[in-house]
This record gives C-alpha cells, sequence and structure tokens, in this order.
C-alpha cells in the first residue's frame, strides 16, 4: 500500500507552480545549449537530482526562479546553501513570464529540447530528468498554457544581495527556507550573456 501511494503521488500532473519553474529551468536549459556547450549543457542541469542550485555549470552555479504572477517577484529559496554555496561564480536568475497565445508552452518546449539532445542521443537522459521533475507525457493535455518571457533578472550573488549566510547563523539553526523578494534587490541586474562569458562558455 505504501508503494500504491508513492505512485500515484509521482503520478499526479504538475500544479501551476511546478509547471512555471520546470519551463523555467528549461528556458535557461535551451539557452544554455545555444552556447559552446551545445549538448553538454544537459549534464549542467541539476535540479531535477536535488542538488543545492538547478546549474552546475564549470564550478560555478545558477540558481533559477519562475513567476507569473503580477507585482513583486518572490522567490522562495529552498535552503541556506542555495544562495551561499561554494560554487563561484553564483547566479541567482529570476524569469517573470506572461501569459501570451503567441508564446511557448512546456510541451512545445520540452519537444524542442528532445529534437536537439536526440542529436547525440541525449534524449534518454533528458527524459529521465524529466520523468524525475514529475512530467509525464501522459498529462501533456494540462500543460498547454502558452507564455512569454517578460523580465529577466540575474544577479551575482556576492556582496550585498540579501540572503542568508550559514557563518553569520547561530549553530544551532540546522536548516530554513525563506522568501526573497528579487524587486527588493538593489545590486543591478546582469545579462545572460556576460553571465555565461563569466562561466567561460560562448
Amino acid at each position: 500500500k505504501e508503494w500504491q501511494g508513492f505512485m500515484s503521488r509521482t503520478q499526479r500532473p504538475l500544479s501551476s507552480d511546478a509547471q512555471i519553474g520546470l519551463l523555467g529551468e528549461l528556458w535557461f536549459l535551451h539557452a544554455l545549449a545555444q552556447t559552446s556547450l551545445e549538448n553538454r549543457a544537459l549534464d549542467c542541469w541539476q535540479g531535477p537530482l536535488r542538488a543545492a542550485q538547478d546549474f552546475r555549470i564549470n564550478g560555478g552555479a545558477a540558481e533559477i526562479k519562475s513567476t507569473l504572477k503580477t507585482g513583486s517577484f518572490v522567490a522562495r529559496i529552498n535552503s541556506i546553501e542555495q544562495l551561499d554555496g561554494a560554487a563561484s561564480p553564483l547566479y541567482l536568475c529570476g524569469l517573470r513570464f506572461e501569459e501570451n497565445p503567441d508564446g511557448v508552452s512546456l510541451v512545445s518546449l520540452i519537444a524542442e529540447l528532445r529534437a536537439k539532445f536526440q542529436s547525440v542521443g541525449a534524449q534518454r537522459g533528458f527524459n529521465a530528468l524529466l520523468m524525475v521533475t514529475g512530467y509525464l507525457d501522459e498529462h501533456h493535455h494540462l500543460y498547454d498554457r502558452t507564455v512569454l518571457l517578460k523580465e529577466t533578472k540575474i544577479f551575482r550573488v556576492e556582496g550585498d544581495v540579501p540572503r542568508l549566510i550559514r557563518t553569520q547563523l547561530s549553530s544551532a539553526i540546522r536548516s530554513a527556507r525563506y522568501d526573497l523578494d528579487l524587486d527588493a534587490i538593489e545590486s543591478p541586474s546582469c545579462e545572460l550573456d556576460d553571465v555565461f562569458t563569466e562561466f567561460g562558455i560562448n
């Protein structure tokens, strides 16, 4: 019965928030695959594997946060380590989408990435990662919402960027989750091309 319960949970469709979260990670993966990494970009996608950050790139990392909501862009930071890890450089990338009939759907973006990764036989690995996220093709008819990227906020996590830092916390605090208002961050936003350059890719 425990196994049946597990299977029923894992086979449920993705929630609206989970859909936009996955779409944001796949948007970044698609952009990464257009660089000199090409299909090796798939090896950088660590989000489905519950790594501290969604992407690990040449010793650095990027955490992707996505929203469809208007108003303040509030991102849930899932651990202290998410913005205070050993990876360097570390970037926080906020993607604000809006619904638009001329946009891309989760299904169409996945189809495009499958076609790309198929060229080097990586499609099996991509499909396996999708399954770990909870995406199943049998639910594709529920994922036809189309969106366009409206705004991108990318911050190099350093200096005055607000976050919890392990060495500044009491040793009695073992873990924490918190909400971070990306619109309230005063540090300048970076350009994606500059981020990739710092990662040593182009």
